[in-house]
């Protein structure tokens, strides 16, 4: 996007908080948002916004925070719960400020972004979207990458879009399904695109509630060197030396680390139960790090 392009965004959205427009569909950052966070571009171009802590801080990352057909990641500080309810104007209000997002839920559009797609990075943090609207989190034209954290939402559909890819990636997903606007059934995530579950896990409160609405879904249970697997022993035998195997779920199943191997694997908060004596068989060199635990099947050693 050229710079007087930009320019002529950022007039569009002011100009529109001022005259005080309403839509479900477009999110307004207030005029007081002020940027707090760190901005670094990595090698391959991809934008990392660092240390987000309020609505303001997310809204303009999403806006503006981004390279034109470059991959954009927000990361929230550590351990920032941002919460958003819903203001006597129905439109979102960050509970922390008070701040007006300008809609009745929180839109990530292709049209509000120039980057190619997007990664939520929760860092242990969580969001909560406590709206009237029908989508608590409206996504379009962006595919999506939701991480290591909590998602918790009050609405027909928790996670809508009808078009964008969407990874979730150990996160918690709290859905509180609202019937009276679609009494057929609401889902905490629905989407006409690819859905890849690495570790989502549902909880789902009121009758009708479903984890997901999606034609095409992939469910991984470990991830090496940037690739998710189905099965741990998989990402394990195709991990590089030096490298980390993340465990994104819970799994039953054996595992071996070939000799001259040298891999860590980091647990994650999850646990390897074994189907045999043994989870691990180990002839190489492994470093197990993270919350979590290995369970072995009888009274032998896990490992």
């Amino acid at each position: 996007m050229t710079h007087a392009k930009k320019k002529g965004l950022l007039a569009f959205l002011l100009a529109l908080l001022a005259s005080a427009v309403v839509s479900g569909a477009m999110l307004i950052a207030p005029v007081s948002a002020k940027a707090a966070t760190s901005t670094e571009t990595a090698a391959d171009g991809t934008v990392v916004v660092s240390g987000v802590s309020n609505g303001n801080e997310l809204f303009s990352a999403v806006t503006t925070g981004g390279e034109a057909g470059k991959p954009l990641v927000i990361r929230l500080a550590e351990g920032t719960d941002l919460s958003f309810v819903t203001g006597e104007d129905g439109n979102l209000v960050d509970s922390e400020t008070g701040d007006k997002l300008g809609a009745g839920n929180f839109v990530i559009y292709k049209q509000y972004t120039v980057a190619s797609d997007i990664t939520l990075d929760l860092n242990g943090g969580s969001i909560t979207l406590d709206t009237q609207s029908i989508k608590s989190l409206d996504v379009l034209g962006v595919d999506l990458t939701i991480m290591n954290g909590a998602i918790k939402g009050t609405a027909s559909e928790n996670l809508a879009t009808s078009d964008s890819a969407v990874t979730l990636e150990n996160v918690d997903i709290t859905f509180n399904y609202t019937p009276e606007a679609t009494p057929a059934g609401g889902a905490a995530v629905k989407t006409g695109g690819a859905l890849t579950l690495a570790g989502a896990r549902f909880t789902l409160n009121g009758e009708g509630a479903k984890q997901y609405e999606a034609t095409d879904v992939k469910q991984y249970s470990a991830k090496a060197g940037g690739a998710y697997y189905e099965t741990l022993s998989a990402a394990v035998s195709a991990a590089k030396e030096g490298e980390t195997v993340t465990l994104l779920a819970d799994v039953t199943e054996d595992i071996t680390v070939a000799e001259g191997a040298d891999l860590t694997l980091d647990l994650a908060g999850n646990t390897l139960t074994s189907v045999n004596s043994h989870a691990i068989a180990n002839s190489g060199t492994l470093t197990v790090t993270g919350e979590g635990s290995v369970v072995a099947a009888t009274q032998s050693k896990a490992a």
